[in-house]
């Protein structure tokens, strides 16, 4: 049977007061460019507990099938994956989205050239296969960390660096061909949030979960391509 890949992300909605947070989970074969959208968990609370829940309403034949899931790395996600022995890709664009918080490269970024510099030794650690080059780089890295008095850059770098192993999985197994972000179900996500926009408010989370249900229903797949796409 061909492997799968899980590509997993959540979205929240406020219901009679209460945060409620729907768990989506797609999931691509190694020989397809969609994915699946399987049927998502709708959970009182934050994301972080729900995770096992959703991954757990996945039919077995599946989920025997996942070698490796992409996520921003939520605790609870990567908890999941850790359990299962999956192969976890940390995703890129999550990462600099949180590093654009605190280091902007635009003109009007206080900090302009430290940013640019960051930005550019992150890439290469992202992107590089010379082992060497991605030591040398994170050795910089860390000499901005003790240097700065920031404590967000000290935040943002010193999570990079500790898992920089599960930002560059899809460097390491290339056969897997692995998104290196959770694009494909952000997009699914981005049509619930127009619904939620529409609806402006749901009066129970049973009527939500009937729309998103909906909605996922028109959908059924989602283009989820790998970081190497073959050349036209």
């Amino acid at each position: 049977q061909v492997p799968l890949i899980a590509v997993a992300d959540a979205i929240w909605q406020w219901i009679g007061g209460q945060q409620y947070t729907l768990h989506i989970i797609l999931l691509k074969s190694l020989d397809r460019q969609e994915a699946i959208i399987c049927p998502p968990l709708l959970r009182k609370g934050n994301e972080t507990l729900g995770w096992p829940g959703a991954f757990s309403i996945i039919p077995i034949e599946w989920k025997s099938r996942i070698c490796a899931l992409v996520s921003d790395g939520n605790v609870g996600l990567v908890s999941v994956a850790y359990h299962n022995q999956w192969l976890v890709q940390r995703c890129h664009a999550h990462l600099r989205r949180f590093l654009n918080n605190y280091l902007r490269t635009g003109s009007r970024g206080t900090k302009r050239v430290l940013a640019q510099e960051v930005h550019c030794l992150i890439t290469i650690m992202l992107t590089s296969r010379d082992r060497l080059t991605v030591a040398h780089t994170a050795l910089r890295l860390r000499e901005i960390y003790h240097a700065t008095k920031s404590h967000g850059i000290r935040k943002v770098i010193s999570g990079f660096i500790k898992h920089v192993p599960e930002y560059r999985t899809y460097l390491d197994y290339p056969v897997l061909n692995l998104p290196t972000t959770t694009n494909a179900v952000e997009s699914l996500n981005n049509l619930i949030r127009e619904l939620q926009r529409t609806a402006r408010g749901f009066c129970s989370p049973q009527s939500f979960l009937r729309c998103v249900n909906a909605v996922l229903m028109t959908k059924k797949t989602m283009v989820c391509n790998g970081k190497f796409q073959p050349k036209k």
